[in-house]
């Protein structure tokens, strides 16, 4: 549903990063790994997909070990979950919201349960 609509509207085509977006995205990296990692205060539920071609999985858990030795696990209802929770999706892309409706139906409920808390 969500390509059917990009695909019929010309301003949602997405096309592939310029040298400016790749530039000003390390820059970022590079302040969030150095300075900002710091200030993050809110629990992250972070997604990672299992056939990422431009996202690390490695640096994602070497950035989430930080923030949770950093930060105290979060207490839900009896228990407790880490600051940074990784979920990792299988038979999944970068763009974990392209995937199929089974695949969507769990990323939603995933989000939905974060967020409840």
């Amino acid at each position: 549903y969500y390509n059917e609509i990009r695909d019929q509207e010309p301003l949602f085509h997405m096309s592939g990063a310029s040298f400016g977006w790749l530039h000003e995205a390390m820059r970022l990296n590079h302040f969030l790994q150095t300075k900002a990692w710091k200030q993050i205060q809110t629990p992250i539920l972070l997604f990672q997909a299992e056939q990422d071609a431009f996202v690390s999985e490695k640096e994602q858990q070497r950035f989430a070990a930080k923030l949770n030795r950093k930060n105290k696990p979060v207490l839900i209802g009896t228990g407790t979950v880490p600051f940074v929770q990784c979920v990792r999706m299988p038979n999944t892309r970068h763009e974990i919201f392209n995937s199929d409706t089974d695949i969507l139906e769990s990323y939603w409920d995933k989000i939905i349960h974060f967020l409840s808390f």
